[in-house]
């Protein structure tokens, strides 16, 4: 088990088969929330490994009503790509998270899962 400020990363056997799972909580600043994509992907994980929760940023204009910051929707791809990690397709409501900013509601999708290769084939 590794524990970071902003995860909590395990293993488990299920079936017999080793897999592992990332629970995030990414912090709100994009300058902190650096270092969760630093903390996973310094774990080389191989085999089947599903990451998931409270990414706290967007990957795109598409998945918010807000203000987008460009350069944080670049790093959050970048850590994905980082970690060899898919983005595993949601069903039901686009956003996950609102709240309001400067008297105006912003709903975004914050929450969700991904996962490496070996994951999809195995699972």
């Amino acid at each position: 088990m590794v524990s970071h400020s902003q995860h909590v990363s395990a293993s488990f056997k299920f079936h017999g088969d080793l897999f592992y799972v990332s629970f995030d909580y990414a912090n709100c600043s994009y300058i902190v929330r650096r270092n969760l994509w630093k903390s996973l992907a310094s774990m080389h994980i191989t085999g089947p490994w599903l990451a998931l929760g409270d990414f706290n940023f967007v990957m795109g204009a598409h998945e918010t009503t807000g203000i987008l910051k460009r350069q944080s929707c670049e790093e959050f791809r970048a850590g994905i790509t980082l970690c060899n990690l898919t983005d595993l397709d949601s069903q039901g409501p686009l956003y996950t998270w609102h709240g309001s900013r400067r008297g105006q509601i912003v709903m975004s999708r914050l929450d969700r899962a991904f996962c490496n290769q070996d994951y999809l084939e195995q699972w």
